[in-house]
């Protein structure tokens, strides 16, 4: 199996980050606790090495907290884990911390992601697919900033045989243009554009069980129980390979995410990443 080399991104050694999220602009959302145990979101860009912290109210538990992202001008999305079987909520809070407004999106959230055009994409997970809510039974939803419904149509394009149902929805890649989702059943890789498919690929014979991906123009690059698939979206080819660091030591990831080229590792230690743009094959 051949080797596919990872560049650092951080280190956690000495470093109080409990959760990591990558926004729209491949910049790092890290939430973090200081001295006295009170949470903060720290942004931080990637192309300036520029930091942003922001508070988090003290209202929100942080242990409840699934996702947070970038919104409008200078506010955030958090996602809330809902109590005794609530439904998630999703808050906006500005640059303080303070609540602007909340709605409910449903149980089960697998991911949430925000666009260029501040739609927050949310998948779901059996749970929420199974649950019998009317936000949730699709698999995939989009709402604005004002919690109003804006894409709901993947049932659908199921009744209309254009693609398989989401039973769980196991990864999904916002990019600049268009809304990439695998999930089970039969794994189909679909990309959707203007709120219609426009493409997808059966990468169940190819690829097993794919954790998250990300998508270059003419390939996605995968992770898979600790190993990395290149998948060629013109010919069905594959190569499996092994993540190493700059050392070259063989890395073991516990969680991989991706957003639009790149796909992030995530270690005990440190956090990785790959450009599938930037990959030799």
């Amino acid at each position: 199996m051949e080797k596919m080399y990872v560049k650092k991104v951080i280190d956690f050694k000495e470093d109080s980050t409990k959760k990591i999220w990558i926004d729209r602009e491949n910049n790092l959302v890290l939430l973090a606790i200081d001295e006295k145990g009170e949470g903060y979101i720290m942004h931080s860009n990637m192309t300036t090495s520029v930091q942003r912290y922001f508070p988090i109210d003290t209202e929100f538990n942080l242990d409840y907290l699934l996702f947070v992202q970038p919104i409008g001008v200078e506010n955030w999305l958090l996602i809330m884990w809902g109590e005794e079987g609530e439904d998630n909520r999703a808050v906006i809070v500005n640059e303080k911390g303070e609540k602007i407004s909340e709605f409910d999106v449903g149980e089960g959230i697998a991911d949430c992601q925000v666009d260029k055009d501040d739609i927050i994409w949310i998948s779901y997970v059996d749970e929420g697919v199974f649950s019998g809510h009317t936000l949730t039974q699709d698999g995939i939803i989009a709402f604005n900033k004002d919690g109003e419904v804006v894409f709901q149509k993947y049932g659908q394009f199921v009744d209309e045989g254009i693609v398989r149902p989401i039973n769980d929805c196991y990864a999904m890649n916002v990019t600049n243009d268009s809304v990439w989702l695998c999930y089970y059943s039969d794994f189909p890789l679909v990309q959707l554009k203007d709120g219609k498919i426009h493409r997808q690929w059966d990468v169940e014979p190819y690829i097993e069980r794919p954790h998250d991906f990300a998508v270059g123009e003419d390939k996605v690059l995968f992770c898979s129980s600790n190993k990395l698939e290149v998948y060629s979206l013109t010919d069905n080819g594959v190569f499996s390979a092994i993540p190493y660091n700059e050392y070259d030591e063989e890395i073991q990831f516990h969680h991989c995410f991706g957003r639009g080229s790149i796909l992030y590792l995530q270690t005990e230690e440190a956090l990785y990443c790959i450009d599938v743009k930037n990959s030799d094959r």
